[in-house]
């Protein structure tokens, strides 16, 4: 497989979580809120270490909802 290059990286993540989103809604695996999407960004520069991260809002959080 041709693995993108960094400056595809971003582009070609977004797009495969948008087919991914897309397969799950069309088959009705699951229900998604209509504003809910996954936003992909680089990793600040003092979390580097990892090479991806999600911050998640806690389960019964009601004021900060989204997550990273």
């Amino acid at each position: 497989m041709d693995h993108p290059t960094e400056e595809e990286l971003g582009p070609y993540t977004r797009g495969v979580l948008a087919g991914l989103r897309r397969f799950l809604l069309e088959r009705s695996l699951v229900t998604v809120p209509a504003e809910a999407d996954c936003r992909v960004a680089p990793t600040p520069p003092f979390l580097r270490w990892a090479f991806a991260m999600m911050d998640s809002a806690g389960v019964f959080e009601t004021s900060a909802t989204e997550s990273y």
